[in-house]
C-alpha cells in the first residue's frame, strides 16, 4: 500500500474501517509519536484511489481481523494501538530490504518509487494530486525520480557495445 498508493506511513497506520470506501481511502489524521494528529497540510485530508486487487484484500483482512469494528484501526499493533512508524521502518521494512538485498528502505523511498513509476503513466498533476502535494513542485523536485528515456538508451547501447566487445575477445579486463 505504501508503494502503489504512496501513503506516508502515519496515514496508513491511522486507517480505521470507517475510512475505507468501495473505491477510496479516505485520508483525515495521521499518528506522529503514537499520536493521532490532522494530516500533515490541508490538502492532504482527502480520499485516495484504492484499486480493484487492494479492496479485495482489505476485505479479506477485514474478514480475519480480530477487531473489524468500524472505529478499529485497519492495521493495529499487537495491543490493538496503532503501529509505530520507527518499529515498522526498523522490523519490518528495514529487515524486508536486507532480504531482498537492498540497504537503506525507507517509507520515503517506497512513496518515491510510487511517484516515479506513476510519472511514467500519466501527468505530474496527476501524481502531485495522488500524493496530495500542494504544488507540482514539491512532486518534481522532491520525488520524481525518473531516468529519461534518452539515457536510458544510451547505457543499455554502452551496455551492449562492451559486452560484444568482450564476447570477441576485444578489451579483456577493462571493464
Amino acid at each position: 500500500m505504501f508503494l502503489v498508493l504512496g501513503l506516508r506511513p502515519g496515514e496508513l497506520f491511522a486507517l480505521r474501517w470507517n475510512d475505507k470506501a468501495q473505491n477510496s481511502l479516505r485520508i483525515d489524521s495521521s499518528i506522529t509519536d503514537g499520536i493521532e494528529v490532522d494530516t500533515k497540510t490541508e490538502g492532504s485530508n482527502t480520499s485516495v484511489w484504492l484499486p480493484v486487487s487492494m479492496n479485495t484484500e482489505l476485505e479479506w483482512w477485514k474478514s480475519v481481523s480480530e477487531d473489524p469494528a468500524p472505529e478499529a484501526f485497519i492495521f493495529p499493533s499487537v495491543r490493538g494501538t496503532a503501529i509505530n512508524t520507527n518499529n515498522f521502518l526498523f522490523r519490518v521494512l528495514k529487515e524486508a530490504g536486507k532480504q531482498a538485498g537492498v540497504a537503506g528502505v525507507t517509507h520515503q523511498m517506497l512513496r518515491r518509487t510510487c511517484s516515479t513509476y506513476m510519472a511514467q503513466l500519466t501527468t505530474v498533476k496527476d501524481v502531485q494530486a495522488h500524493l496530495r502535494h500542494t504544488n507540482a513542485k514539491t512532486t518534481l523536485e522532491h520525488y520524481i525520480k525518473s531516468v529519461p528515456e534518452s539515457v536510458r538508451v544510451a547505457v543499455e547501447s554502452l551496455d551492449h557495445l562492451l559486452k560484444s566487445k568482450l564476447e570477441a575477445g576485444e578489451g579483456r579486463g577493462a571493464n
